[in-house]
């Protein structure tokens, strides 16, 4: 703010609304003499929205053609499915160093987040951890999952299966399926370690292990139940199994109903 500024260009405008006959001189002369009277008040903003709202425009302009600036000039309800205390939670966690702790010391890792109920409707969503309104949403961005796909692939349908604990020793070793030999990221084994660790340090050989132990089946049926859908390959190869993860792509999710 120039209150400054803002006063000298009040002033010109009631000297010119005087010189052209607008005003008389005592009007101006009375008018100069009062304050701006400004009515500031702090902005308040919510970055933890942020990468939600955008979302929220993005599928306004897509699927119903209403711009981001026919948004702002209003004239439109958005009702949203989003869970304040989820979206505050989650912006805060991204934030915290201490759950983005990668193997580069002079790389932060980066992340993606969202949270959908049973229908499918989005309750929390974070873009990145230092997303800005308006810039690169990581959401949007389709990946392969990675390790991520080993929870649900692997270590959730062997835990269902009650054959297994968090720590039941699983095998460590660098051995060939078929044509398919997994092989951990750091080059080592370490002969066994638990479910757990195994987790804990993303661990491939165990991992492919554990598939093998519990079947392709077993793996498949759990991925069903949770609405991933991958089609079959005969008699379960394990090499053809951990590319899936590459693929697999999460059903689109409806965020907003719009109302004019």
């Amino acid at each position: 703010m120039h209150p400054q500024k803002a006063l000298a260009r009040r002033n010109l405008v009631l000297s010119l609304l005087e010189k052209n006959g607008y005003l008389s001189a005592e009007q101006t002369v009375r008018l100069k003499g009062k304050t701006l009277g400004l009515n500031v008040h702090k902005i308040q903003t919510h970055p933890e929205y942020d990468s939600y709202m955008d979302l929220v425009k993005q599928e306004a302009e897509k699927t119903y053609h209403i711009s981001s600036e026919d948004l702002i000039r209003g004239g439109y309800k958005i009702v949203v499915p989003m869970n304040r205390e989820a979206q505050s939670a989650s912006y805060n966690a991204f934030k915290n160093n201490v759950y983005f702790q990668g193997s580069n010391p002079n790389q932060s890792p980066e992340g993606a987040f969202t949270l959908m109920n049973k229908t499918g409707a989005m309750l929390a969503v974070q873009g990145g951890r230092n997303y800005v309104r308006g810039s690169y949403n990581r959401v949007n961005d389709k990946r392969q999952p990675g390790s991520a796909f080993k929870p649900l692939a692997v270590y959730g349908p062997a835990l269902d299966s009650g054959k297994y604990q968090p720590y039941s020793m699983l095998q460590d070793k660098k051995v060939s399926y078929g044509t398919y030999t997994p092989t951990n990221y750091n080059g080592q084994y370490t002969g066994t370690m638990t479910m757990y660790d195994a987790i804990t340090v993303s661990q491939n050989a165990p991992a492919v292990w554990l598939l093998d132990q519990i079947g392709i089946a077993k793996s498949k049926s759990y991925l069903t139940k949770m609405g991933i859908n991958l089609s079959d390959h005969g008699a379960g190869d394990c090499a053809w199994w951990a590319e899936q993860g590459r693929h697999a792509a999460a059903n689109d999710s409806r965020l907003h109903d719009i109302q004019q």
